[in-house]
């Protein structure tokens, strides 16, 4: 839903409306040197001793039309619309009488009024589609990082949109969990019974990731690089334990449905601690070289 703007079917229905209307222009029929039409295709463009046609001015403006309804066709996968082109395309490739081609025109037109009468569209709340419009430029960065992440978050956001809030939670919390299973794939943690992580249970995973933190925050030795891997992990350990009691555990059993507000502040968060992850690593689970060094045992 988010691709599709009005202005392309304005213009196109204006277009149609427009050349209705407007006055054309002919051209003499370029005849051979004796002056006599000498095939079929000479008579029937002299149309019964007339010996003017629509003019390259005009046939040029009839693809134009093609051209623009063409575009919404195919978009909105128009069907009545998209035969008339073809009828219409195929009718300018010869000389073409103005009644004719106003004709053309005309029952384009119906057939695209036809189609949209069929057609249902959405408008977004001008402050909703502020947030949608801004997605690309700040969720593109963590896309490149974590792009299963990046689809699953779009639609977390369309959702938002759209007004369906407890979905655009749904929809975030699985973008997060993206996160959570690359912490713990980078952090190596093994999870019960050889369970994959792709298995475990968000407490499962985020209490390996505790017992990791807690081991560099015991066993490594003080200085920047402690410093900075246990603020990286701390913090994450912080949002996921948020997400997880807040949105996760009760969206996904259908305890909680939320508002457009709660939706609006788990995009926020989530992005945030994507963003916090995008900053050290990627989907590809190589550990992150913090140069630790641990304490003797």
């Amino acid at each position: 839903m988010i691709n599709f703007n009005l202005v392309d079917l304005m213009h196109a229905l204006w277009l149609l409306d427009f050349y209705e209307r407007a006055n054309v222009t002919h051209e003499e029929l370029s005849l051979p040197p004796s002056g006599e039409p000498t095939g079929i295709l000479d008579l029937a463009r002299l149309g019964g001793g007339k010996s003017k046609y629509l003019s390259k001015i005009d046939t040029d403006n009839g693809q134009q039309i093609i051209a623009a309804v063409g575009k919404i066709a195919a978009k909105l996968k128009l069907e009545t619309a998209g035969h008339r082109l073809d009828h219409f395309e195929m009718a300018l490739r010869y000389s073409i009488t103005e009644t004719d081609y106003k004709n053309e025109i005309k029952v384009l037109r119906d057939a695209l009024k036809h189609d949209l009468s069929r057609t249902h569209f959405y408008h977004y709340p001008q402050a909703k589609l502020e947030v949608l419009m801004k997605f690309y430029k700040q969720w593109n960065p963590i896309g490149k990082a974590f792009p299963a992440a990046l689809s699953e978050a779009l639609v977390a956001t369309d959702c938002y949109a759209l007004g369906h809030d407890t979905a655009c939670i749904f929809h975030i919390m699985r973008a997060a969990e993206h996160g959570l299973r690359a912490l713990a794939k980078e952090r190596r943690i093994k999870l019960a019974k050889n369970k994959p992580v792709e298995w475990g249970m968000w407490q499962e995973i985020i209490s390996e990731l505790n017992k990791e933190a807690a081991k560099i925050g015991l066993k490594a030795t003080a200085g920047t690089a402690k410093d900075n891997a246990l603020s990286f992990y701390s913090g994450a350990l912080s949002d996921l334990n948020a997400f997880k009691d807040e949105y996760r555990n009760q969206v996904m059993h259908a305890r909680k449905n939320y508002d457009e507000h709660q939706a609006l502040r788990a995009l926020v968060k989530v992005h945030a601690f994507m963003e916090r992850l995008t900053e050290k690593m990627t989907d590809k689970h190589h550990k992150i070289r913090w140069g630790l060094k641990f304490k003797a045992s």
